[in-house]
């Protein structure tokens, strides 16, 4: 894994010395998001309960966040390609209270905690609209990105008591993960250079998230009569601060000439 992680690393600094005089620009982001797991799995955690064991949990809330950083090389003033290396935690928290009855007086209160790490390398194509402000313009993005697990841990209380899995957590996950990324938002020159973004982001992952040890349970719960992946899904907005490298004539900040409308140009 730091091998890969140093090879991006690599190529993202060999296009900013490549590309530095033809419309690169570079930027650090930070997206905090709502994060879910699609269509849940209880991944035995309740095996030895056998009243509950297949039992669907609540959703809860979870938050995440992507923070990473990004680079992008502008073809014209409305069409560029962007890429970057982010670190992404996302997961999922269930709570869930049954009550089972007779035989079983006492209700069972569940609270799962999944917190999942990545690595991510996503690559858009990004559209770009200006407007009579040349300090402003609005974007739209998309493209595919793909993420290596870092890290996975697990959290089960029953009646505020902890259990433990014979199963490590790390393996309950595929170690990749592949999807799509969009986002829309709007981007702010402070200076000839540097400029500021603030957007919606979403991300889905294409990819079944679940390991082999879920897959090859023999059940999944009591709503499914076979097996059904799991996917990653994020939502959040998107802050970033971004430089951009060379904008010669594109400067918002240059003055008017021959009483013409200067639009932002890269």
């Amino acid at each position: 894994m730091k091998n890969k992680i140093a090879f991006v690393a690599l190529l993202l600094l060999f296009g900013a010395s490549t590309f530095a005089q033809r419309g690169l620009h570079i930027g650090f982001t930070f997206t905090p998001s709502s994060v879910f797991i699609v269509n849940q799995n209880n991944f035995e955690t309740l095996d030895r309960v056998s009243v509950i064991s297949r039992s669907e949990l609540d959703y809860k809330l979870k938050w995440g966040y992507i923070a990473g950083l990004q680079l992008g090389f502008n073809f014209n003033k409305h069409l560029g390609l962007q890429t970057g290396l982010g670190y992404v935690r996302t997961g999922q928290n269930y709570e869930d209270t049954f009550n089972p009855g007779p035989p079983y007086p006492t209700p069972y209160n569940v609270v799962r905690k999944v917190d999942l790490r990545y690595i991510r390398v996503p690559l858009a194509l990004s559209y770009k609209f200006h407007f009579n402000n040349t300090k402003f313009k609005m974007y739209t993005s998309i493209g595919p990105y793909f993420g290596w697990l870092l890290s996975a841990s697990e959290s089960v209380t029953l009646n505020d008591t902890i259990r433990t899995d014979l199963t490590p957590a790390i393996k309950k996950f595929n170690s990749y993960d592949i999807g799509m990324s969009l986002g829309v938002g709007g981007e702010y020159f402070i200076t000839k250079n540097l400029y500021l973004n603030l957007g919606l982001a979403i991300d889905y992952g294409f990819t079944d998230m679940n390991g082999s040890a879920v897959k090859n349970l023999d059940w999944f719960s009591k709503n499914d009569v076979g097996y059904k992946k799991s996917n990653n899904f994020n939502a959040g907005l998107s802050v970033g601060v971004h430089y951009l490298f060379n904008p010669g004539a594109s400067n918002p900040f240059k003055k008017k000439s021959s009483g013409s409308d200067v639009s932002m140009h890269y």
